[in-house]
């Protein structure tokens, strides 16, 4: 049986985790539910990481953003993509070969994503 290497890391929020992958210039922030994210101002993606039964974090997948001629492109990976659900509808499965999918990319068309804020009726418009 192997013996897996524990790590410890330190979030924003200043608490230690127990994890199995080392801090390698990151910063790592928690969120609710017990993700942790890690982020680099370096490289323009997103870790993601759970724990597991014992409390120890583990790598589950990535959000990686580019730029690609004034468009979007989500790149989304994870060893563990079993269903994807789109527009709040039912979720789907998503098997290829009978394995799960591990590569999921998206491309954002900038001009439709705008949000375009209605000022008309501020009170602090001049």
């Amino acid at each position: 049986m192997s013996q897996d290497r524990i790590y410890t890391i330190e979030t924003l929020q200043d608490n230690l985790h127990k994890s199995r992958f080392q801090q390698n210039g990151k910063e790592f922030t928690e969120l609710e539910g017990g993700i942790i994210i890690g982020f680099s101002k370096y490289f323009a993606g997103i870790d993601v990481y759970a724990p597991d039964q014992n409390g120890v974090y583990d790598y589950i997948g990535d959000i990686n953003f580019s730029l690609e001629n004034f468009n979007t492109k989500i790149s989304i990976h994870s060893q563990g993509i079993n269903n994807i659900c789109l527009n709040n509808g039912k979720p789907f499965e998503v098997k290829i070969d009978n394995r799960s999918l591990s590569n999921i990319s998206i491309d954002v068309e900038n001009k439709k994503a705008k949000v375009v804020i209605d000022k008309s009726n501020s009170l602090f418009d001049f």
